[in-house]
């Protein structure tokens, strides 16, 4: 069944053939008035969302943080997921109750813990994290 509106509430449902709640895309050139794109409320995601590369294989890597995750992102030779900012922080993750996190940062990545690293790289082949500084 497929409904167009400006709103649109999708409650679950007993077929288990129906694993989507919403399914959402924009128009190409438009003015979308909405202040948030999507919300999605999962059992095991949120949100996903997937780049079609032609082969709709929709292939979710088996690892445990995969599992459950608020937003998931899928691409086969793409970014996955990826933020951006001019002047705040591109990804934030925090793990705990973390207090006393300094306001106005700037980064790439952050990320933060009430008791553990804030981020941890990890590789079976090289370093899990190289920092770069550019000089000058």
């Amino acid at each position: 069944m497929t409904t167009t509106d400006s709103t649109f509430l999708a409650e679950g449902s007993s077929n288990p053939n129906m694993v989507t709640g919403v399914t959402a895309w924009s128009r190409p050139a438009g003015n979308i008035p909405f202040e948030k794109g999507m919300f999605g409320i999962g059992v095991n995601w949120g949100v996903i969302g997937y780049i079609d590369d032609g082969t709709l294989q929709l292939k979710w890597p088996a690892v445990s943080y995969t599992g459950k995750a608020g937003v998931f992102g899928v691409a086969s030779a793409d970014t996955g997921a990826a933020g951006t900012s001019t002047t705040g922080v591109g990804v934030f993750g925090h793990s705990g109750n973390v207090t006393g996190l300094a306001a106005g940062l700037s980064c790439g990545v952050l990320g933060a813990s009430a008791a553990k690293n804030g981020v941890i790289g990890w590789s079976s082949k090289s370093e899990g994290v190289r920092a770069h500084r550019r000089l000058g």
